[in-house]
């Protein structure tokens, strides 16, 4: 029965508008912005002294040249002999630049425990495993990311420069365990800062920034490390510390004056009008006296930052903890991942850091590690954008077949000669391990719930520290081999090892049945 002309009965719905959380996304997601480029650029900054710090021991902690004395009669001395030890020391002495060039020389470690010659790289790893467990609260707090990170930066850099008053071994690892454990909030909260300031098509980008601007840090490193030991021959270790923490201290400075806060941050905290300021300087095109987003700035509910609010994070994240490990369909998942985790950590860190052990210049070898490291980005992309069943099986085959074929060539550098033959099965072995890395860490943000995906990330990276502690040690025991095999073979074998776990790791469609089975909506 039709209405009568002139008595309109019809309804017109209009669509809810969206939530403050999803206009800010949908906001980024019109287009990219130079300033969104500046503040990546300025955020991802922090990761290239990172990338200095973490890898500064190749060059400070390495055992230098020396040479045998001229013969008089005394003890003979073999300039072809490996390990230095073997000699009397009364046949052999450092080359002049060389004296003071490293910590080992200075400090006449070259013939310890190899526990105590690694014990510093050993102890920077452990401050950020430390750091790890203690620190991820605190960027949900109303602290803030922005100011977590340069606080985290900041003082990685002032520890860092303090390091050149050390006077014995077990100063200076005491240093470089406050270091590690300044630094150990940088990686995470880069790349969660950098992600909420970009539309969703460019976030994978933005995380590619960070990883590249560490990658830097590493190729920087070995031009400084040169300049140090061919300008500065007296203590050229102390000035290598002093030039990658004092450009730190400064570019740090400039950056906090710059980047923003997080709008969705901001957001979370009650702090509208501040979201809403930060989002027009991000994407410049929006219509803030629309009324969507008027909602945005009347969202402002905001308090100070009270001890029950870290309080309160810490419980939270400490309750993720024992959901994460409580659930049985979790437990299989992180299970696997922590152990393929450790494998992949001791060639990350122990391949890198062992890079003086294969009888070629440590600072091209040094270099060729951090450009191979590009490739292994896109590779790693290229397996985790693959969808349906293929990218199931891509997934669990390449990280077992990654691993294996990184373990394989690192067991086979201790069967080929020292020289280019070797730095080459080395920087393979690397390279293989650094995109099993990359899609371990995609991957680990796919099969988890959001409730527990943040934690389940830091758990992997735990992990991965976890082999950072012993790396060093294998390095230096290593060193005292002609063939290394204490260093790249056991890396090998146990990156082997590790590799067979990923067979474990759940399907996709698994995941997401398993997600809605077991969580409410509020969880996911």
């Amino acid at each position: 029965m039709e209405d009568p002309p002139g008595n309109t009965n019809l309804q017109t719905f209009t669509p809810a508008p969206p939530h403050p959380d999803e206009l800010i996304q949908q906001t980024l997601d019109g287009g990219v912005s130079w300033f969104q480029i500046i503040q990546i650029l300025l955020v991802s900054s922090t990761r290239v002294f990172d990338g200095q710090q973490t890898f500064i021991p190749v060059f400070v902690e390495a055992i230098p040249e020396w040479h045998c004395k001229l013969k008089t009669g005394g003890a003979p001395c073999s300039s072809d002999t490996r390990d230095i030890c073997r000699n009397d020391p009364s046949s052999w002495d450092w080359k002049a630049a060389s004296a003071s060039s490293s910590i080992i020389s200075e400090w006449n470690l070259q013939c310890k425990n190899p526990i105590l010659m690694g014990l510093g790289a050993s102890s920077f790893f452990a401050g950020c495993l430390l750091g790890g467990l203690l620190f991820p609260p605190l960027s949900d707090t109303k602290v803030g990311r922005r100011h977590i990170l340069f606080i985290s930066s900041l003082s990685m850099s002032v520890a860092s420069l303090t390091t050149i008053s050390a006077t014995s071994i077990w100063s200076y690892s005491g240093i470089r365990f406050l270091t590690g454990l300044c630094r150990s909030s940088i990686g995470s909260c880069a790349i969660v800062l950098v992600t909420e300031k970009i539309g969703s098509k460019w976030k994978p980008a933005a995380v590619m920034v960070c990883y590249l601007c560490f990658s830097i840090g590493i190729l920087t490193l070995p031009a400084i490390a040169y300049y140090a030991s061919n300008h500065h021959n007296s203590s050229s270790w102390r000035e290598l510390y002093k030039w990658t923490s004092i450009p730190g201290i400064a570019c740090n400075m400039i950056a906090y004056l710059l980047v923003a806060e997080s709008p969705e941050w901001l957001l979370s905290k009650g702090r509208g009008a501040e979201a809403l300021v930060a989002l027009k300087q991000l994407a410049p095109w929006i219509d803030d006296e629309t009324t969507n987003y008027v909602s945005i700035s009347a969202h402002n509910t905001a308090t100070s930052t009270t001890s029950a609010d870290i309080k309160t994070s810490f419980t939270n994240y400490f309750s993720s903890l024992r959901l994460l490990f409580g659930l049985k369909h979790n437990l299989r998942r992180i299970i696997p991942i922590i152990v393929l985790a450790f494998g992949i950590g001791l060639v990350y860190f122990g391949i890198p850091l062992g890079v003086g052990n294969l009888g070629f210049d440590t600072y091209v070898g040094t270099v060729l590690n951090a450009v191979i490291e590009i490739p292994a980005f896109v590779i790693a992309l290229y397996l985790t954008m693959r969808g349906g069943k293929e990218y199931y099986y891509s997934r669990r085959g390449s990280l077992a077949g990654f691993c294996m074929a990184s373990g394989a060539m690192s067991v086979t550098c201790t069967f080929v000669p020292a020289g280019s033959g070797r730095l080459g099965v080395e920087l393979g072995a690397f390279v293989m391990g650094c995109v099993a890395c990359n899609v371990m860490a995609i991957c680990t943000t796919q099969l988890f719930q959001v409730k527990v995906r943040n934690t389940a990330v830091g758990v992997m990276w735990e992990a991965m520290t976890l082999a950072g502690v012993l790396a060093p040690v294998f390095v230096k025991l290593g060193k005292q081999q002609a063939n290394g095999f204490l260093s790249y073979g056991i890396f090998g074998i146990v990156i082997m090892v590790c590799g067979l776990f990923a067979s474990m790791l759940p399907s996709e469609e698994v995941v997401t049945a398993g997600a809605r089975a077991t969580s409410s909506p509020s969880q996911l």
